[in-house]
């Protein structure tokens, strides 16, 4: 789970937003963000990590951090229209779990949907079969998984005491894990300069 920022190459004009499924092929759902990917061309944008998350709570409070910090909802230079970011989860952390429509939107929802296609069983799985090709022979959605041999994927990392002495270097983050224990999310969070968390465990981190 990340907070990221998706930037316009031409304009300049960034978005910040969240994303559960840390996918690289995911460059937001904002409004103003879609249209600007439909002006000028997905190859004409990139998408950075600002920071990482453990849990959804946690991506939703750090996108909304970021938004805040730099403005964005209200900045010309940015996409975004919300201070609380869009993002959702799935179930009971659903932005609109247990809410109940009334009577008058129901009626609403209703008469929106007359005339709509409902696809039927055998439809969802002619689409679903088109699907699977697509995945299996689009070479954007295969092969998603970062070789092993991409050492250049690895930060290495550098552990300090309070006082700035360094105790440790570190090959990467879950070396750290499975050697202390320790959360290499949270790691990974508190290295960033623009995280609002500096310390860890009681510790300094930093990539090198």
């Amino acid at each position: 789970m990340i907070v990221y920022i998706t930037t316009n190459m031409i304009s300049g004009k960034k978005y910040i937003g969240s994303d559960s499924n840390n996918n690289p092929y995911y460059l937001g759902s904002g409004v103003g963000l879609v249209k600007a990917i439909s002006k000028y061309g997905r190859d004409n944008f990139k998408k950075e990590i600002l920071a990482e998350a453990s849990n959804f709570k946690e991506m939703r409070e750090l996108e909304s951090f970021y938004i805040q910090k730099y403005n964005a909802h209200k900045s010309w230079r940015f996409y975004n229209r919300s201070d609380k970011g869009h993002g959702q989860g799935n179930g009971d952390l659903h932005w609109n779990f247990g809410k109940k429509l009334n009577e008058s939107t129901k009626k609403k929802k209703s008469i929106s949907m007359k005339g709509k296609k409902i696809h039927s069983s055998k439809s969802k799985n002619t689409l679903s079969e088109k699907m699977k090709k697509e995945w299996l022979t689009n070479p954007n959605l295969k092969n998603r998984k970062i070789p092993k041999e991409n050492i250049g994927a690895r930060k290495v990392v550098l552990q300090y005491d309070l006082d700035g002495n360094l105790i440790k270097r570190w090959d990467y983050k879950n070396q750290i894990s499975k050697k202390l224990g320790y959360n290499r999310v949270s790691i990974g969070n508190v290295c960033n300069p623009n995280h609002p968390q500096k310390t860890y465990k009681g510790f300094i981190w930093k990539y090198e």
